[in-house]
């Protein structure tokens, strides 16, 4: 409900959501491959023979490691 001298936007306030949500998986590979780790789980330990453990720990340390050098890759500037 619009108040008396407010306009009200053409774009519902949920799209922007989504556009922002769409430009950050965009611009980032990262949560695409968390989100998605589990489709490639048991291929993966299908044509290479490792157990599930052994590909989520290596997943884990990737995780780690690219969190530990993020600030060095990237630092913020002030």
């Amino acid at each position: 409900m619009a108040w008396a001298g407010q306009r009200r936007s053409k774009i519902f306030y949920g799209w922007w959501t989504v556009l922002v949500a769409a430009v950050g998986l965009f611009l980032h590979i990262g949560p695409i491959i968390a989100f998605t780790f589990g489709v490639f789980l048991k291929p993966l330990s299908q044509e290479f023979g490792w157990s599930r453990a052994e590909i989520s720990l290596a997943f884990s340390l990737a995780t780690l490691g690219a969190t530990g050098a993020g600030p060095f890759i990237c630092p913020t500037r002030r």
